[in-house]
């Protein structure tokens, strides 16, 4: 009977699981995770913010879930170690689980850049759900926040604690929003989508400090390095995130930025995975739901002998806030694009806006904002010959 353990419970390591079993109905499959509450659905996690009953509504799975599949999952349990060699892991408590197959999902956390005054209390990240709830209970009608980090998470963040009627900044280096993922023209409609949502957004920022209250212990405001102060009751830092990887440390494991494997899952070493967050395949990495589930469904299938491959596709960008949707693939611009034409129509009105790139009549790329409809047509189009 094959032992397979699980490190993290991410959606890499959850679809692993469940691959793991529809596999092998014989293999005995142990999760072991730090987080304290069972699964959720990561990328809602900023509504939590707006309704903590939410945090109950995003659960994947219940308990009898795990049961009825023979999943043994582990909470709140802390992996200090891995022996490769002896194929067995160290849990804080000192315990000691031996596998067959090892699989590492233990995802990612916040990065956290060196800035003075990010320990003050008031001075938060948003990640995992426990934050999100410590988050929710500190926010007070008429407060005021600064959410540092205008990508995906902090843009969520700001819209739901903007909610409480608070005053909310966000802070973005670059010199528009989703400089990405949108032109001049579509970053420019957003900004104004944000606006509207009580929200204000300040782009080419750059954070020198977080300065404390009288007392040298609580926030009082978000220093810019061009003499601008915003005052501050509570800063969340949305700066991206880093995999966790410090638990492979010492280990002789194929490792850049992330754990580096094949499209198989497998890793360097053998009889050891790799998924989601915390791995790169080809050298590319995009922390997206959708391939963190189907590298976990290769990786937990593989591990129960099976034989999956998963060939990384980039997805197209798609996000649901600020009370409106974006989508985004390919090329924007025409630059090195033969025979470059592209069909755009703004409402700056409603704030929509709809641009489609071409070569010829070949679709290389989009952006939509409100109306995205068309985003999968359009993904298609792209694909095809």
């Amino acid at each position: 009977m094959t032992k397979i353990v699980i490190i993290g419970s991410s959606i890499a390591g959850v679809s692993a699981a469940e691959a793991a079993r529809k596999q092998d109905p014989d293999a005995t499959i142990s999760i072991y995770s730090m987080d304290t509450k069972l699964p959720y659905y990561r990328l809602r996690i900023g509504e939590v913010l707006a309704d903590p009953a939410m945090a109950e509504k995003l659960v994947l799975h219940p308990q009898f879930w795990y049961d009825e599949r023979n999943i043994d999952i582990n909470l709140n349990q802390v992996v200090t170690a891995i022996d490769p060699d002896k194929k067995e892991i160290t849990l804080e408590s000192g315990d000691q689980v031996s596998y067959d197959k090892l699989i590492l999902a233990q995802g990612s956390h916040s990065f956290v850049p060196p800035i003075k005054g990010k320990d003050l209390d008031g001075v938060m990240t948003l990640w995992y759900m426990d934050e999100a709830l410590k988050i929710e209970a500190a926010l007070a009608e008429g407060a005021k926040a600064v959410i540092i980090g205008g990508g995906l998470l902090g843009l969520e963040t700001a819209y739901n604690v903007a909610k409480h009627d608070i005053d909310t900044t966000i802070i973005e280096t670059s010199d528009r929003l989703l400089a990405r993922q949108l032109d001049e023209t579509g970053s420019a409609i957003f900004k104004k989508q944000v606006e509207r949502q009580h929200v204000h957004p300040i782009v080419s920022g750059s954070v020198v400090e977080i300065k404390a209250d009288e007392s040298g212990k609580k926030v009082a405001s978000v220093e810019l390095k061009d003499g601008t102060s915003i005052p501050a009751d509570i800063v969340i830092i949305s700066t991206g995130v880093r995999p966790n990887v410090n638990l492979l440390e010492g280990i002789d494991i194929e490792i850049g930025r992330h754990i580096i494997c094949n499209d198989r899952m497998e890793t360097s070493i053998p009889d050891i995975y790799a998924a989601g967050d915390v791995m790169e395949q080809d050298g590319q990495w995009y922390g997206q739901w959708s391939i963190s589930m189907a590298q976990g469904k290769t990786a937990g299938t593989n591990a129960a002998g099976g034989d999956a491959t998963y060939q990384i596709q980039p997805p197209p960008y798609t996000m649901n806030t600020m009370n409106t949707k974006v989508a985004s693939g390919g090329t924007l611009y025409g630059d090195d694009v033969p025979n470059y034409n592209e069909d755009v129509d703004t409402d700056e009105e409603n704030l929509t806006y709809h641009k489609v790139s071409k070569s010829g009549d070949k679709v290389v790329g989009f952006a939509l904002i409100g109306n995205t409809k068309d985003y999968l047509k359009l993904s298609k189009a792209m694909k095809d010959d």
